[in-house]
């Protein structure tokens, strides 16, 4: 794996990936429980723990950004894991299949995008990185992250 940059988007990412992998297998769940907590050190925010003295304003923020995030994980298309099915619904999918798989691409862009920005209401965007190389020095190597194909 190459240097990658890590940002607050990836810190954003890390997170939906901890909730996406909860109950997978232990492989999937402890890299990506990782790497959460590893950015989350370094960008000094956790999406776990309520800051002590939080106004309404930052607890209303907070609370947007959890819904959110539950309302990202739940997008789905019903056609999605289908392999083989009768006619009927290969019929379905060819008039409504793309359209449907776009639009969630879509709400789920666009869910990424609100999460962006309440991150930035709630924390600020101070323009900081951090690296793989860091990373591995510091005793997590992203280069491990496992195949999730391989878990099916």
């Amino acid at each position: 794996m190459a240097n990658k940059t890590y940002t607050y988007q990836d810190l954003i990412r890390a997170y939906l990936n901890v909730q996406r992998f909860k109950n997978a297998h232990p492989d999937l769940k402890e890299y990506h429980t990782e790497l959460y907590g590893r950015l989350s050190t370094f960008f000094e925010v956790d999406f776990e723990k309520v800051s002590p003295g939080e106004d309404w304003r930052r607890e209303a923020l907070r609370r947007l950004f959890h819904t959110t995030i539950n309302c990202c994980r739940n997008v789905s298309d019903p056609f999605e894991g289908i392999l083989e099915a009768p006619k009927e619904i290969a019929d379905l999918y060819r008039v409504h299949g793309e359209r449907l798989a776009e639009l969630c691409r879509q709400l789920r862009r666009q869910y990424f995008a609100l999460l962006c920005d309440l991150y930035k209401k709630m924390y600020g965007d101070r323009g900081r990185s951090i690296t793989s190389k860091i990373l591995k020095r510091q005793g997590f190597d992203d280069s491990t992250q496992p195949d999730e194909s391989d878990y099916v």
